[in-house]
């Protein structure tokens, strides 16, 4: 079964910066303490990013092997669990400049499998909450 959600959020920055914030996933285990525990980045290769991440939600640990996508000049980056929990889950963040900064549109297709039943309820939430996270960090960025 697949969770889906979508949220939405205006940032005070221009698009490059938010794809640039977001391109960092080294920086996830910093941004995010309480939920990212772990990111091991094997390799960049152009638009390519592929890393290792090893997430606590529930008390439980999640490890997966993920790969990310950039669109700078579209404006998308595609985020896929290639193995381990969560694998076959798809998030694609699009951006959109508009007056006084960017529209961030994040869809998420979460498989969650088996740990459904445990992670359903507080995966929205936890999104949320992170993005909100996320939002405050990049207005905070100067320059």
């Amino acid at each position: 079964m697949v969770f889906r959600f979508e949220l939405v959020r205006t940032i005070r920055a221009d698009r490059g910066k938010v794809l640039s914030y977001f391109t960092r996933v080294e920086d996830l285990p910093r941004l995010h303490p309480t939920y990212v525990k772990a990111v091991n980045v094997i390799s960049r290769e152009g638009n390519r990013i592929l890393f290792e991440q090893e997430v606590q939600m529930k008390g439980r640990r999640l490890r997966s092997k993920n790969q990310m996508m950039v669109f700078p000049d579209q404006g998308r980056i595609e985020v896929q669990t290639l193995e381990g929990d969560g694998r076959g889950s798809k998030v694609t963040m699009m951006c959109m400049e508009v007056s006084g900064g960017t529209l961030l549109r994040l869809l998420g297709e979460l498989r969650l499998g088996p740990l459904e039943f445990l992670f359903k309820g507080v995966a929205r939430s936890l999104a949320e909450k992170t993005l909100d996270e996320d939002v405050r960090n990049i207005e905070a960025i100067k320059g």
